[in-house]
Formats: C-alpha cells, structure tokens, sequence
C-alpha cells in the first residue's frame, strides 16, 4: 500500500511531519500497523484502509483499555493520512472525546508500578 511505501522510505516530508526524534518512528509504525490490520481483519479492508471514517475509528476505540494509547495511535493515524495525502478531519470529531471518556469508565486500565 502507499502508506507502507511512505513508511519505508522515510523520506524527508515524512521525518518533518514525524518529528526529528527517530525513537518516535517505531511507535508511528506501530499504531499505524494496528489500525491496518484492524482494518483487515474487522473491516474488511484491503489496502484501502485510509483515510478511515468516524464509524470504523469508534469501533477500533473499543479494543483500547487505555484512553492515552488510543489518543497516542489516533495520532499516529492522522499522521499516516497526512503522509499520503488524504484527508484527516474525521480526527477532529468531538465523537472521538466522546469514546476516549468511554474507555476511561470502563476502567479496564491499571497502570504499572514504576
């Protein structure tokens, strides 16, 4: 897909829209990954999983038990739309704060001792 291609090569747009810190990348690759295959496997996607629609982002929602991992991938997603040049206001829907607050009620997280 035109997104793994983006991915791999790393070109200079894609390190300015990914920030210079290049620890920063695994965590864009692996966000990125999760939503394809969620897109695959659950949605029936196949390589054209982006950009998504509020619907399929709501669903995905429903795996997290961590509303700071969700909001982490949600950006990671965005910033894969922005690397392929689609289109990435579904990200600005209030409906998306709205299942951020859901994963926190369900209370399912419990962080780890530090």
């Amino acid at each position: 897909s035109r997104l793994c291609h983006e991915l791999n090569g790393w070109n200079a747009r894609s390190c300015a829209l990914a920030g210079s810190c290049s620890k920063s990348h695994l965590s864009v690759r692996s966000g990125i990954r999760c939503y394809q295959r969620f897109a695959e496997r659950v949605l029936g996607h196949d390589g054209d999983e982006l950009p998504p629609n509020i619907d399929e982002l709501l669903a995905w929602s429903t795996l997290f038990r961590c509303s700071k991992t969700f909001s982490n991938y949600l950006n990671y997603v965005r910033l894969g739309g922005e690397l392929v040049h689609v289109a990435t206001g579904v990200f600005e829907s209030p409906m998306l704060k709205h299942a951020k607050r859901s994963i926190e009620k369900k209370r399912k997280f419990v962080a780890r001792d530090q």
